[in-house]
C-alpha cells in the first residue's frame, strides 16, 4: 500500500519547492491565475514576497491572470469549477512571456 511503499518517506526527504527555487539559477516563470483553486494565488504571492524581502533574485517573474482559473482560464469567481477555452489574447500573452525569457 502507498503508505509502507516508501513513498512517503521518499517524498519527505525531497527539499520543498521554495528551496529549489531560492537556489536556481535559471529563469523561472510564475503563471498564475487568481481563481485558480487548485493551486491558491497565495502560494505564488508568498515566494514573490519571499523574494522580494529575503532573496532578491532577478531570475523570478510573476504575471498574475485576472479572473482565472488553474488553466488560466477564464472564471467567475474562486469557487466556478467549469472550464471554458481561454481567449486567444491569453495564449498570445504567455507565448510572449514565454519568449522574453
Amino acid at each position: 500500500d502507498f503508505y509502507n511503499s516508501g513513498y512517503a518517506a521518499d517524498e519527505a526527504l525531497m527539499p520543498r519547492s521554495s528551496e529549489i527555487i531560492q537556489a536556481a539559477k535559471f529563469q523561472i516563470l510564475f503563471l498564475q491565475g487568481e481563481y485558480d483553486n487548485q493551486t491558491p494565488v497565495f502560494y505564488a504571492q508568498s515566494i514573490e514576497l519571499a523574494n522580494r524581502v529575503l532573496w532578491k533574485k532577478q531570475n523570478l517573474r510573476f504575471v498574475y491572470f485576472a479572473k482565472s482559473g488553474h488553466a488560466l482560464d477564464p472564471r467567475l469567481s474562486l469557487h466556478d469549477l467549469k472550464y471554458s477555452l481561454p481567449p486567444k489574447e491569453r495564449y498570445d500573452r504567455i507565448a510572449e512571456e514565454i519568449a522574453s525569457l
